[in-house]
């Protein structure tokens, strides 16, 4: 997905000279469900988009639970000492737990901001920082 901040000198919008402020690669898993994105947010030294300097923004990994629903996604800002995304030692931005009704409606997502008093992510300490609440009977 490519997000353009404004259209370019031709006037003439998703054409090579609009102005990109973003750009996200999905990945999948064998039952086409997302479970990692990456998400590019400057074009790096070279200054083109898409070339293999792009800034890596933000990064998510998504986990499903046995009914292909999202169970929890987490928000990296930083590959860790490695320089290796989706590792251990990543620097975890937020994260987000899903819940589903008995019918596969997404009912609640539970917001993360801030790891808990211990300083440590996924301790078991966290507090929700916001939550969304969906009806599921439209």
């Amino acid at each position: 997905m490519i997000k353009y901040l404004s259209v370019g000198a031709d006037n003439i919008w998703f054409t090579e000279d609009d102005t990109i402020y973003l750009s996200t690669v999905s990945l999948f898993d064998s039952n086409g469900i997302e479970t990692r994105t990456i998400s590019y947010t400057n074009p790096g030294i070279d200054g083109i988009w898409l070339s293999a300097d792009d800034y890596v923004g933000h990064y998510t990994n998504i986990s499903l639970d046995i009914n292909g629903n999202k169970k929890r996604s987490i928000s990296y800002i930083s590959a860790g000492i490695d320089d290796i995304l989706f590792t251990d030692d990543d620097r975890v931005s937020f994260y987000t737990d899903y819940s589903f009704d008995s019918n596969g409606n997404l009912v609640q997502e539970s917001f993360y901001y801030h790891p808990g008093n211990d300083g440590i992510w996924f301790a078991g300490d966290e507090v929700v920082d916001s939550i969304n609440i969906y009806d599921a009977s439209f």
